[in-house]
């Protein structure tokens, strides 16, 4: 679309914040320290709350020759888009256009990961004020939607013959390979996180200890490795400009990915994989009402749409809060709190964090509570489990 030296890339629902980011972006990219190996200058994408995906971890691979590629809120040197212009092919005489790889659904993070195998590096820009910001899915069906086709295209690329682990360990440093491999295969985390989200609680209705008991010295790594985590994990987002609150929400909205759209992502690609399934662009949904837009501003998530991830999301709340109900009361009356106590506390850590559900689905009358046919849906479903746990756990 343009014969420019520079390329800036944004969406069409983006705009500019800040009248001085060409200029910070062209002090990095007319560097002649820099500038001969320098594909793109990429700044904070929309200037939100998800500080990991769009701040924190761009800063971290900031010493592995840059960030990658978020599709938006980045200038581009054009020579990087040349085939034979990266710092490995310099002397070639062939000046072939490659343009943006579109062989998966993630084709930005397809995009940067190639040209920086191909020598290239890139910046992470993080002026304040943020230099872009734009419009962003409001409603969590849209929002897990969006990441479902996030977590295919990832997928897509991790599977393929330019995996992070054959092709990149082999063209880039070993750092950057590992850091890209972890987005690659960053929605395979679902499966760990949804065994966890219901095993040891249904476990614990039927008084099957899968932790050390809490007198048992093992029980204290479990709980040093968990505390240390969520404090290293609190510390960053704090560094990162965000709040307690919005770290809170942060770390709920990643167990909720996990247990819908990242694990709708992974049983898509399998079915792809085994031919039964095709790779469609499901759009996402920028319009906004006033009652979102009230909702939104005012904390509530919304549940509002009959869609199957929240009947996955209800299965697992409904699971937790029987079972922590349940197994707590036969721990206390059995004398096994002990032996269960790990089971107690991970339950009820899953309860709290859903209680906007169980709001959703009680409490609330506006248009954003839970439809009565994800509730059936999800009731039925959990049912279901507890019956083949019954069948499993009876003869242990």
């Amino acid at each position: 679309m343009t014969n420019g030296a520079v390329i800036l890339t944004l969406d069409c629902d983006m705009y500019s914040n800040d009248p001085k980011a060409p200029q910070r972006a062209l002090c990095y990219l007319l560097d002649s320290e820099m500038s001969y190996k320098l594909a793109y200058v990429h700044h904070d994408t929309y200037g939100g709350e998800h500080k990991y995906l769009y701040q924190i971890h761009p800063q971290g691979m900031d010493g592995f020759r840059g960030p990658y590629y978020l599709g938006s809120a980045c200038f581009f040197s054009r020579a990087c888009f040349r085939e034979a212009s990266s710092p490995r092919h310099q002397r070639r005489p062939c000046r072939r256009e490659t343009g943006i790889r579109y062989g998966s659904l993630s084709e930005d993070h397809n995009s940067g990961y190639h040209m920086l195998c191909r020598g290239w590096e890139s910046v992470f820009c993080d002026p304040e004020p943020p230099a872009f910001l734009g419009d962003v899915p409001i409603t969590l069906n849209d929002v897990l939607i969006q990441n479902k086709r996030w977590s295919l295209g990832l997928l897509q690329v991790g599977f393929s013959r330019y995996s992070p682990v054959i092709f990149g360990c082999r063209w880039a440093p070993l750092p950057m390979a590992m850091c890209y491999a972890r987005y690659a295969f960053w929605p395979i985390w679902c499966i760990p996180v949804s065994i966890y989200a219901a095993l040891p609680q249904v476990a614990l209705v039927y008084q099957v200890p899968l932790f050390p008991k809490a007198s048992d010295a093992w029980f204290y790594l479990y709980a040093y490795l968990f505390l240390t985590a969520y404090a290293q994990d609190l510390i960053d987002f704090l560094g990162a400009r965000g709040t307690v609150r919005s770290w809170w929400n942060d770390q709920r909205m990643w167990m909720i990915r996990a247990v819908t759209s990242n694990l709708f992502g992974v049983f898509q690609f399998s079915l792809q994989k085994m031919g039964f399934s095709g790779s469609g662009f499901n759009v996402t949904s920028k319009l906004m009402d006033d009652e979102q837009i009230k909702r939104y501003d005012g904390g509530f998530f919304d549940f509002g749409a009959e869609s199957p991830f929240f009947v996955s999301l209800g299965t697992i709340a409904v699971i937790n809060l029987v079972s922590l109900a349940v197994g707590l009361g036969r721990s206390l009356s059995g004398g096994s709190l002990q032996d269960m106590f790990l089971q107690v506390l991970l339950s009820g850590f899953v309860v709290v964090n859903c209680w906007p559900i169980y709001e959703a689905s009680v409490l609330r009358a506006d248009k954003g509570r839970m439809p009565v046919t994800v509730i059936r849906s999800s009731l039925f479903l959990a049912g279901v489990v507890f019956c083949a746990a019954y069948f499993t756990f009876s003869t242990v």
